[in-house]
C-alpha cells in the first residue's frame, strides 16, 4: 500500500467541477444527436454528423446541409466538445457513449506519495512517535537532533539508551 504524502483537495475539487460541467455537455450533445438523427448516430462525432447531413440532402455544402436539416447548433457543439479533449482525458470511462469519470483515477491524479525508499524512515519515525509516549521532551531532545538544513537526525544508542531507562522506570514503579 503506498503511503500518502499530500492529497490537493482543492485543485481535485476544481478539476472535478471542471470534468463534470463538460460531461455533462458530451452527455447532453450524444443524446441530442441520436435524437435529431432517430437513433442513425448516437455518437459525438462531428465527421459522422458531416456525412449524414451531406447524405441526407445531397447537398455538397455542409453548412447547406446542416442548416437545411437544423443541425448547425448541434453540429457546432459537438466539435466545440471534440476540440475539449474531454473524451480522451484517461480520468474518463466511455462506455456505452455515455461518459463517465473515474474518480479513483482522479484522486491519484492530485496525490502526491512518498517513495519506496522513504518507507524504512517513516517506519523509524512512526516507532519513535510510539516510543516517545510518555517520554519527556527533555530525554527526547538528547536522542533527536534536528538539522540547520531542516533534516532529522536519530542517535540511536542514545534513543535505546532512554527507551531502556524508560522501561526500568516503568518496572520500577510497579
Amino acid at each position: 500500500m503506498r503511503r500518502v504524502v499530500n492529497f490537493n483537495e482543492n485543485q481535485y475539487n476544481r478539476k472535478l467541477n471542471e470534468l463534470e460541467n463538460q460531461v455533462k455537455s458530451f452527455n447532453e450533445c450524444a443524446t441530442e444527436v441520436a435524437e435529431l438523427t432517430q437513433g442513425k448516430i448516437t455518437d459525438v462525432n462531428s465527421a459522422k454528423l458531416s456525412i449524414y447531413a451531406k447524405q441526407k440532402t445531397g447537398f455538397v455544402d455542409l453548412s447547406m446541409s446542416l442548416k437545411a436539416l437544423g443541425l448547425q447548433d448541434i453540429h457546432s457543439r459537438i466539435r466545440n466538445v471534440e476540440l475539449s479533449g474531454i473524451a480522451e482525458d484517461d480520468c474518463m470511462v466511455l462506455a456505452d457513449g455515455v461518459l463517465s469519470i473515474d474518480r479513483a483515477c482522479l484522486k491519484d491524479v492530485f496525490t502526491t506519495y512518498f517513495n519506496e525508499s522513504d518507507y524504512e524512515l517513516i517506519d523509524e519515525l512512526n516507532g519513535l512517535v510510539e516510543a516517545s509516549k510518555g517520554i519527556s521532551s527533555y530525554i527526547l531532545q538528547n536522542a533527536i537532533q534536528f538539522n540547520r538544513d531542516g533534516g532529522l537526525s536519530i542517535n540511536k544508542a542514545r534513543l535505546n539508551t532512554v527507551l531502556q531507562q524508560m522501561r526500568r522506570s516503568q518496572r520500577m514503579a510497579k
